[in-house]
């Protein structure tokens, strides 16, 4: 199995920079995704999303609820707060793990249905729930979508008209369609594809 993934951000209307931040890494066996939501908007989100950025190879992107304690415990330090979701792929058990804080969303379509997975309600760098962690098997031509609480996404059927298109687009048009201009909005799609 291989994945091709996409993504789109768009700040704050009126603003040039964005508090959410989108993240893919990829190494010969895993691919791993994920949406950081940073409390704010503007220069100071954009500013502690940047630092996240920085740490998270650090922390192994690989591991959903490693990733999002560790990232709790650095955010713990007065950078800020955050709402996240943590995805990871393992390309050879064609299979996903997933663990989420907040209301960041995420969806799986796969072989036209969409089920979506709830994250637990808390704050990184505030509350951090007791974590889960959700495993699914993933099959050629399913789809992983994570969306920040900007986007106002009828994920049932939204997603499922989208499925034509590329990761990229359908990250755009996501964006572009449900997102609302009074926040920033983000959108990351994988897509499960055959080698």
């Amino acid at each position: 199995m291989k994945i091709n993934a996409g993504s789109y951000v768009l700040p704050y209307f009126g603003y040039h920079e964005a508090g959410d931040l989108v993240y893919t890494y990829r190494n010969d066996t895993q691919f791993a995704m994920g949406i950081f939501d940073v409390t704010g908007h503007g220069t100071e989100a954009a500013k502690v999303a940047n630092t996240i950025r920085t740490w998270l190879p650090e922390i192994d992107p690989f591991n959903p609820t490693q990733l999002l304690t560790k990232s709790h415990e650095f955010l713990l330090a007065g950078m800020g707060s955050a709402v996240a979701v943590a995805v990871c792929i393992d390309l050879k058990k064609e299979s996903l793990l997933m663990s989420g804080v907040g209301n960041v969303e995420c969806w799986l379509y796969s072989r036209g249905k969409s089920t979506s997975f709830l994250a637990k309600p808390g704050l990184l760098g505030d509350t951090l729930p007791r974590l889960i962690t959700v495993e699914e098997k993933l099959t050629h031509g399913d789809a992983i979508v994570i969306v920040s609480d900007g986007v106002r996404f009828a994920g049932q059927k939204g997603g499922l008209e989208l499925m034509r298109y590329s990761p990229e687009d359908m990250a755009n048009k996501i964006v572009r369609q449900f997102g609302r201009k009074t926040d920033d909005v983000s959108c990351v799609v994988a897509r499960c594809e055959d080698d």
